[in-house]
């Protein structure tokens, strides 16, 4: 994967009791790289269970930029690159249901594993004061992030091609983050 992207960026700045909004522009390229594998473990009582790991390593590469206007607080950088990889490691089960008179058909899906996401680098980034030059170290977040996920879906198949599906996936621990999901599929 690689997606170019302009950005524009904001940055609220308070400085001796005076606060401002700095604006600047730029550039970059995110590269990427994903691998996923999937293995059928075993059945038991009619569900089906696998187990399923994905990794991503990621490039940010950005422009050099300055901040606008004329705010002694604006900063010019260099360009920037910053890398990064994440990891998820899961067990998961499914099974079909069908009732009805129609057979109308439920697959339900369960998983349940660990993800971790890691900064590669320092993202120690180089920045001048636009008007003085005066040079600055900024530090970039490097925190590592290690999360529980769990996930649960049912897929309704309704018949002539439609279904309904309804799901949750809730990663826990290190920015604790949920979603819901419902959607409506008809084929034609």
């Amino acid at each position: 994967m690689i997606e170019p992207a302009a950005e524009k960026l904001c940055r609220s700045v308070t400085f001796n009791g005076t606060s401002t909004n700095i604006e600047g522009e730029t550039s970059s390229i995110l590269a990427g790289v994903s691998l996923s594998g999937t293995q059928r473990l075993f059945e038991l009582g009619g569900w089906r269970f696998e187990g399923a790991l994905n990794a991503d390593v990621l490039r940010q590469s950005q422009d050099s930029f300055r901040e606008g206007g004329t705010n002694p607080l604006a900063l010019s950088y260099d360009d920037i690159e910053a890398d990064g990889a994440s990891a998820q490691a899961l067990l998961r089960a499914e099974r079909a249901f069908t009732f009805g008179p129609d057979k109308s058909e439920v697959i339900t899906r369960f998983a349940a594993g660990y993800g971790q996401q890691s900064v590669i680098d320092d993202r120690v980034m180089d920045a001048r004061f636009a008007q003085s030059g005066a040079s600055i170290e900024l530090q970039g977040d490097t925190s590592d992030l290690a999360r529980g996920i769990v996930s649960g879906e049912a897929d309704w198949r309704l018949g002539d091609g439609a279904s309904i599906r309804f799901g949750y996936q809730g990663e826990f621990g290190d920015g604790d983050r949920s979603t819901v999901r419902i959607g409506y599929a008809k084929a034609f």
